[in-house]
């Protein structure tokens, strides 16, 4: 395509770049679809490297698989952008109202790929800004991320990261890692967004470090009085220093762990406090960091303050063999990943250390095989429950990139039929229904189903979708009680079935629905396994408008614990509908 050239694609029409084709786009080239025409879709499925300067697309959507694309200026309007499996770099383009997806769908050997988002704009989404899926190496940098209605920037199972020096404000949510190793460095500005500045789950290895002078990297603000940084027990950070991480309110949470830990987490050298320039950092209280007992917070810092005292012999161990990774000594990493496990079994670090070692395989030979016989035999990885639990998960995670997609389905459905948590039950069924379009994706067998066929997607979209609800179910936006409900004399013209509120909900919410004429009707509560938690109704009810309230417990009268619910409406025996709700204790 010549420099300049206009590419008009009309009433949802296709241009489609076939495997082992080439394609060659000028300088200035613009792809737009009139408006209120269905959006047109450009498809490059395998072509030789893409180089483009200057690029525009307008309402429409540019849809890229196994083809290196590299974008230097331009700008997406009203448009999406979904990269599939090679290396995507975007630098100094205007996004708005599209979101960048980028996710790799082939496991085994193969050239090193990456993700590379620099010096763009990404606003105004109506869902994430940036989804990022399995990549073994990405970096988001110098980015203005606002005003999107999803969170920010999503990562999902990716390796070896940095997230810097971007712009992160009033989005749904900032950061969301889910088995994802990434630094968050120098002087990001994650405040004012809708929910959580920072979530880690799933075995993510994260660190949060700042610059120790200004311009400072500021945690603020965020999801209200709610924790500024949550991260469960599998998720602690490996470093938390030299960042400004506070609250408007200061007696609101500033960080969150769920769950029990079992050492102590070091936040000193940070400040909290009011974040007034030239200000000083306060003490936190037991309002500030949850459980207050579990973290390590003096000294606090005040900017230009550099960290004193002594580092652990772990942690130096450890950071010694980051600096191998990070010079590509990647022998030498690996043998000093290992000898802080040997040496230091009870240490933190001896966990963020075996999550390092994926790191390795990825960037080395790839022998995911003898890093399961490691995780599966090295005494140490069973050290403690903490440890058994990692060693576990990571060692069925060489079972997907050794493609044995059975033996992974089967680990993530036992965690299922018996989760550590509701948010443990969560994240495997996303992980379930993940590994099983891996299979698919990489010739395995797409007719296998095991124990839970509901989580069994049927396509990637399907898949997508679900992921993104369940994310957002687990920290979404409390749904209030409307001000005015429907009023029972007007008489619905359909079956429907409302949304609860609160939603998330502790430890009662309202459950509603409406009925077109008398009828006989079954609102029963599942858990995410599908099993049976109770019946709240089974009674015929006039035409209108009901409402009735779940207590959060079972049949038994039993309180359930913390965790994603089903509710399902039947109206004379026919399923109707089924909605979502989150009990948050």
């Amino acid at each position: 395509m010549a420099d300049s050239s206009r590419i008009y694609l009309l009433e949802g029409a296709e241009l489609i770049i076939e495997e082992g084709a080439n394609i060659v786009i000028g300088d200035n080239v613009k792809f737009s679809t009139p408006d209120g025409e269905e959006s047109g879709i450009v498809r490059i499925m395998g072509s030789s490297p893409v180089y483009c300067n200057n690029l525009e697309f307008y309402n429409c959507e540019l849809q890229t698989t196994d083809t290196r694309v590299e974008i230097y200026g331009g700008n997406f309007t009203e448009s999406r952008l979904r990269h599939l499996n090679e290396r995507l770099i975007l630098d100094n383009i205007d996004f708005d109202q599209t979101s960048i997806f980028a996710e790799k769908r082939t496991v085994g050997p193969g050239i090193l790929v990456y993700v590379n988002i620099e010096n763009c704009t990404i606003q105004n989404s109506n869902t994430y800004a940036v989804f990022i899926s399995s990549y073994p190496s990405f970096n988001i940098y110098n980015n203005t991320i606002t005003n999107n209605e999803g969170t920010a920037i999503n990562l999902y199972t990716n390796t070896n990261g940095t997230i810097e020096n971007n712009y992160i404000v009033n989005n749904g949510a900032g950061i969301y890692l889910n088995n994802t190793e990434v630094e968050i460095i120098d002087h990001n500005v994650i405040r004012d967004n809708d929910e959580h500045g920072i979530v880690a789950l799933n075995y993510s290895n994260w660190s949060l470090i700042g610059q120790n002078d200004y311009p400072c990297q500021i945690i603020f603000n965020n999801y209200g009085n709610e924790a500024e940084i949550w991260f469960n027990t599998t998720s602690k950070p490996d470093e938390v220093i030299f960042n400004k991480i506070y609250d408007s309110n200061y007696e609101s949470e500033f960080v969150h762990c769920s769950g029990i830990l079992q050492r102590v987490i070091d936040v000193t050298n940070n400040f909290w406090g009011n974040g007034a320039v030239g200000g000083n950092s306060r003490i936190p209280t037991e309002e500030n960091l949850y459980p207050f007992e579990s973290y390590q917070y003096e000294p606090v810092w005040n900017p230009g303050i550099p960290r004193g005292g002594e580092d652990s012999d772990a942690e130096l161990l450890y950071l010694s063999g980051k600096e191998f990774e990070v010079n590509e000594n990647y022998d030498a990493a690996e043998q000093t990943y290992k000898d802080v496990i040997t040496l230091y079994p009870a240490s933190n670090y001896s966990k963020m250390a075996a999550k390092q070692l994926i790191s390795i395989a990825e960037k080395t030979d790839q022998d995911f095989l003898s890093l399961k016989d490691y995780y599966d035999n090295e005494p140490n990885m069973t050290f403690d429950e903490e440890m058994i639990k990692v060693s576990s998960f990571l060692s069925n995670l060489c079972n997907i990139k050794t493609t044995e997609f059975i033996t992974a389905i089967d680990w993530f459905e036992d965690v299922i039929s018996n989760p550590p948590s509701q948010i443990d039950s969560v994240l495997a069924v996303i992980d379930l229904g993940y590994t099983y379009l891996l299979m698919e994706a990489n010739g395995g067998r797409s007719d296998y189903t095991g124990r839970f066929a509901q989580f069994k997607p049927n396509s990637w979209e399907e898949f997508e979708e679900n992921r993104i609800q369940l994310l957002n179910d687990l920290f979404g936006e409390p749904e209030i009680e409307p001000k005015e409900e429907p009023l029972s004399k007007i008489i619905p013209t359909c079956v429907t079935l409302h949304r609860n509120y609160p939603n998330p909900f502790n430890p009662t919410t309202t459950i509603s629905f409406s009925i077109p004429e008398e009828s006989k009707v079954d609102l029963i509560i599942y858990n995410i396994k599908g099993q049976k938690v109770k019946t709240l109704t089974k009674d015929v009810y006039e035409k209108g408008f009901h409402k009735l309230i779940w207590n959060g417990k079972d049949s038994s009268e039993k309180e359930v614990g913390s965790g994603i619910y089903f509710y399902k409406l039947k109206v004379n025996g026919n399923d109707k509908s089924v909605r979502k709700c989150l009990l948050l204790k």
